[in-house]
């Protein structure tokens, strides 16, 4: 691993430690699952399985001018199951419980409103703010 690779990925290991729990459980599961957005917006309770700990993952997310559709992967190697550390899933277990619905197409990450996140307003809203709270930290020597 390089060692911008490795510092992406201890940084992110931090972040996933850091301030709201949502914002923590969607940065565990796209950091350690290699989930890129599309295919995170789209997870369903159904595509999670637990008892394997892994996700499989069958559509994704587009967002378009004005909406957003769900559609296949980009490419046939992209549907796949992808195996989650056993580590995190308690914090997957929980965020089910807490915040998707029990029927099997419900969406795993919705917004406060119940529609699907839209990565734009995820930015916007928790990620970069979350980034100027790890800086701010880091610069303190918090990470230290």
């Amino acid at each position: 691993m390089t060692g911008s690779a490795a510092a992406a990925r201890s940084g992110a290991a931090l972040l996933a430690r850091g301030d709201r729990p949502a914002v923590q459980r969607t940065r565990a599961r796209g950091t350690f699952g290699s989930l890129r957005w599309g295919g995170l917006a789209a997870l369903r309770r159904k595509d999670i399985g637990l008892a394997a700990c892994a996700i499989r993952v069958e559509r994704q997310l587009t967002e378009m001018p004005g909406g957003y559709a769900y559609g296949a992967p980009k490419s046939c190697a992209s549907v796949r199951t992808v195996s989650i550390p056993s580590l995190i899933m308690p914090r997957i277990r929980w965020h089910l419980s807490h915040y998707t619905g029990q029927d099997a197409d419900a969406l795993v990450f919705t917004s406060p409103a119940g529609r699907p996140v839209r990565h734009g307003h995820f930015r916007r809203r928790v990620w970069l703010p979350a980034l100027r709270g790890f800086r701010a930290s880091a610069s303190l020597g918090a990470c230290a």
